[in-house]
């Protein structure tokens, strides 16, 4: 295949890390890098990607489109002005148009980012739950997903891409399923997986992809790596084995067809109910581990006969004094429908836990952990737990032994045990997990637990990412962050966080985890950047009062240090609304000294005074917004609108429209609107546009009208279709010809805008 040609070549122009230069007759000469670190190879590879993908014609931005009628420079303006008024009316289909217009600048100024943007438009109008527009989601996702491969109009992010594609797959657009089978053949956003590119790319053959089969045949030729589906995947023999009856046999051939399931083929009923019919036969010979597997068919109602398997291998489980067992059934009476009973799934749990099960001993640590911020005496507990799981080299229970803090040991007469946590992140890192290895270099890096050594923190953060994509952003923090440098772990932590919600590679574990870990050590160290960011990492928890404490206690310590955005996030969980919080967050708040009495909402406001005081343009602008007096409001609207704020500017607009707070002068106010606009404030374009549609502070015009309005169309909330002056406006101006063509279809649509703002009927 082409694309694999194309990146062998690349690859060996690569020569151990190195760049390949011409010299004036045609002579290559080879430069090879010196390796000075173990992130250095890294770092080369990431280049060297980077600059593949570029050159990959895989990746290549859509082809410029066709005008219908001609290629005049009019056929083109006319092409683009009816894809606006397509667009008006939330046509996600001309959004993508408009993009690929923008692209090539097919009767429109030629605008990368206006592109990208009508790309997530049309990301956005697809996936509305009136439309439901598969096919025409998956089409958008991939251009976005391009743009952010190749940094057409947005930064250049591998990760967003890989996240742009992964949204796209299950949409019946085989070419969403195959580019994630290249992001994980490559290592573009995700750490290299050989099986998992298998994997999709035999999912996108499925789906009538040919490039993905000629793929897939590759992989299979080249490397001896094979899909899930195919048979090379499972062995001969077991099929052969589960004939005869061996329980084994069929419990490895249902786990197959469980694994199978999960997949977007389009038959994931099928092999669901093929894995409960092999887990069934294993279950009627005794075999308890099948039993388990039967737990999520007792309650799933599209297979049968589900009361019947219920009945007859529940009660024997109940039976059953296996740890691993009793874990089970403490995870199926918490999950299931038909029989949800949280007191018998703690028991369960309990029973697990104390039988030495480290994955029901984590989950009972984290019960009472969540616990403790409304009784003090469950921390013990959960330390003890959490405890009983870090000594069978249980990972999550280590990491939640490393969060709690100082104070908390504190108050239980204990330390931190820094030898157990460091020696569970040691067998997690010698075992090959990722996240285990970046750990493993934060203690070398930081000196807990073990000597402090730069090289062999380097070493460990080296391995690591080679198994999970890092951008080389990251990449070049990873050598400061090696030597101790807490600056630049705490970046690296905010880099990672505004990664939230992706996987990272491809385990399940996501963005946000990895990055609360590298902000830890600085948050704990003052850092108030850190300590704001962290609390964010906990706030994304869900639910996020399951974390509440530490929300609170690390937004306290930021905001203490006079961070900004740390107290105004105080101001909003003090400011809590719900009475369910209010209790918690109270008694929380009173623990680690944020309030003496009950006097919430006055403790609030004074952290929001505090930011505003500090300069902060939002704490200012939300300060506004709490003003009885209408001059002080105006006064802190233009403070924070003088920052850059494009709501205060809004804001601050409409007291000068309105003449709240100051004298009215309209066109004050346009030229406030106007800066507004500029930045993106799509409500300001909206008031703009009807201000020159109008004449109102400006000479009207009423071209200009509409070209704001049709900025404002580019809100993925219509919020112009929430306007009724914009949306009178432009009934008004396609109706009679203003500023546009006449145009009776669309001149009926904005009518009808009308008729539903104002309450009236068509006439």
């Amino acid at each position: 295949m082409r694309f694999y040609r194309g990146f062998a070549l690349m690859a060996l122009l690569a020569l151990a890390g190195g760049g390949v230069i011409a010299d004036e007759t045609g002579d290559r000469v080879c430069a090879v890098a010196e390796q000075t670190s173990p992130l250095a190879a890294v770092q080369a590879d990431v280049a060297q990607l980077s600059l593949s993908v570029e050159q990959s014609s895989i990746f290549a931005l859509p082809a410029a489109l066709e005008v219908p009628g001609g290629n005049t420079d009019a056929d083109r303006q006319k092409y683009a002005e009816n894809l606006f008024k397509e667009a008006e009316r939330g046509d996600g289909d001309a959004f993508l148009k408009l993009g690929i217009c923008y692209l090539h600048g097919i009767g429109l100024k030629q605008d990368a980012k206006e592109a990208t943007e009508c790309f997530k438009c049309a990301s956005h109008c697809a996936d509305d739950t009136l439309q439901k527009n598969k096919r025409l989601y998956a089409e958008a996702e991939i251009l976005c997903g391009i743009c952010c491969l190749r940094g057409c109009g947005v930064d250049k992010d591998f990760i967003k891409a890989r996240k742009h594609f992964r949204d796209a797959c299950g949409c019946g657009v085989p070419r969403a399923e195959y580019l994630m089978g290249v992001c994980y053949a490559e290592g573009i956003g995700i750490g290299k997986n050989l099986s998992s590119a298998a994997d999709w790319y035999y999912i996108a053959a499925h789906y009538g992809s040919a490039e993905a089969k000629a793929a897939l045949e590759k992989i299979n030729r080249d490397e001896h790596i094979y899909s899930l589906w195919q048979e090379a995947s499972l062995p001969k023999d077991v099929l052969a084995r589960a004939e005869r009856g061996e329980a084994e046999a069929q419990l490895q051939i249902g786990d197959f067809y469980a694994r199978r399931s999960c997949y977007l083929l389009g038959n994931e009923k099928e092999y669901s109910s093929l894995a409960r019919d092999y887990y069934k036969r294993a279950a009627e010979q005794g075999n308890m581990q099948a039993m388990c597997r039967l737990m999520p068919f007792f309650s799933d109602s599209d297979f049968n006969p589900v009361k019947e398997l219920r009945d007859r291998y529940l009660p024997l489980l109940l039976k059953s004094d296996s740890a691993d067992i009793l874990n089970s059934l403490g995870s199926y009476f918490f999950a299931t429908t038909m029989d949800k009973n949280i007191g018998r799934a703690e028991s369960f749990k309990k029973q697990a836990a104390e039988k030495g099960c480290a994955d029901a001993q984590y989950s009972l640590g984290n019960k009472y952990e969540v616990r403790s911020w409304t009784v003090d005496k469950y921390l013990s507990e959960a330390v003890y737990w959490y405890h009983q799981a870090a000594k069978q080299g249980n990972l999550k229970a280590a990491i939640s032994l490393d969060l709690c803090e100082a104070d908390e040991y504190s108050d239980l007469g204990e330390t931190k045990d820094t030898a157990l946590i460091t020696e569970c992140y040691r067998r997690a890192a010698e075992q090959g997990d990722t996240q285990g290895q970046y750990l493993y270099g934060l203690c070398y890096a930081n000196g807990n637990g073990v000597v402090k050594d730069a090289a062999l923190a380097e070493q460990w953060f080296a391995k690591a990412a080679k198994q999970s994509y890092v951008d080389a952003e990251c990449l070049a923090l990873l050598r400061q962050a090696a030597a101790g440098d807490l600056q630049a772990q705490c970046k690296i932590g905010i880099h990672l966080y505004d990664k939230s919600g992706i996987d990272f590679n491809g385990s399940g574990l996501c963005y946000t985890h990895l990055s609360k870990m590298w902000l830890h050590p600085a948050a704990e160290a003052g850092n108030a950047e850190a300590q704001y960011y962290l609390a964010r990492c906990y706030n994304l928890a869900v639910p996020a009062e399951l974390n509440i404490g530490r929300i609170l206690k690390w937004d306290a310590r930021s905001a203490k240090q006079g961070y900004a955005d740390a107290q105004i996030a105080l101001y909003y969980r003090l400011n809590t609304v719900f009475a369910s919080e209010q209790i918690t967050i109270n008694r929380i708040a009173k623990k680690i000294g944020l309030i003496a009495d009950d006097s919430m909402g006055d403790v609030a406001l004074a952290w929001l005074v505090r930011a505003a005081d500090s300069g902060s343009a939002r704490a200012r602008y939300i300060l506004a917004g709490r003003c009885a007096d209408e001059s002080k409001a105006a006064v802190l609207y233009g403070q924070a609108a003088a920052q850059g704020d494009k709501e205060a500017l809004l804001a601050w607009g409409r007291c000068y429209e309105e003449g709240k707070g100051v004298e009215k002068d309209l066109a004050k106010a346009a030229e406030i609107y106007g800066i507004a606009a500029a930045k993106g404030e799509h409500d300001a374009q909206i008031a703009l546009g009807n201000m020159y549609y109008s004449g109102l502070g400006v000479e009207r015009d009423y071209s200009r009208a509409v070209y704001w309005y049709r900025q404002a169309v580019k809100d993925i909330y219509s919020a112009i279709n929430h306007n009724l002056e914009a949306a009178a406006n432009l009934r008004d101006a396609y109706i009679n010809g203003k500023g546009v063509e006449k145009d009776l279809e669309q001149a009926e649509y904005w009518a009808s805008v009308v008729s539903y703002l104002d309450g009236s009927s068509l006439d």
